[in-house]
């Protein structure tokens, strides 16, 4: 994908969803940065959200080449989720989808019954499937990246929210 538009472009981290919306898995992927929303609360503290575009959000969008934003006759990107927290580096938010990840496997053991006989070999394997799936993930963050190649990190540097507050 190339770098044809004028754009922000950060890594941010995606949650990855199959059935019932539920979301099986964290990567690490670039966005096209849209805006930029300070909120400020009477406590004097503030929060930053941003708005983005995953150009590989969507399956379908790896054989095309990933999205861009898209926009209404009203100036509204239509396309576009809004979230808390950009990176500046693929290792930053790798680190961050790393802990999401390690997160979602620990409480994919919440509701095993620790009581009944075989109870290990369940965890074992439950943990064994999550590894497996997440493993599958982790290869399509890597494809994802080869094809964003051409999407030139913006060089200005992210304002953290822990910044902006007093």
């Amino acid at each position: 994908m190339k770098n044809e538009l004028n754009y922000p472009i950060k890594y941010a981290v995606l949650g990855i969803k199959e059935q019932e919306d539920e979301i099986v898995a964290y990567i690490a992927e670039k966005v096209y940065v849209i805006s930029e929303k300070v909120e400020y609360f009477k406590d004097g503290t503030s929060k930053k959200k941003y708005q983005v575009v995953f150009p590989f959000k969507n399956r379908k969008d790896y054989k095309t080449g990933g999205v861009t934003p898209e926009f209404t006759h009203y100036n509204q990107c239509y396309n576009s989720d809004i979230i808390d927290d950009l990176y500046d580096s693929y290792e930053e938010a790798k680190s961050i989808s790393s802990t999401l990840n390690k997160k979602l496997r620990e409480d994919s053991l919440v509701g095993i019954d620790r009581t009944i006989k075989g109870w290990p070999e369940k965890i074992m394997s439950k943990q064994r499937i999550f590894d497996q799936k997440l493993a599958i993930y982790e290869d399509l963050e890597l494809a994802i990246a080869s094809l964003e190649i051409g999407m030139l990190i913006s060089e200005e540097p992210v304002l953290s929210n822990s910044s902006l507050s007093r």
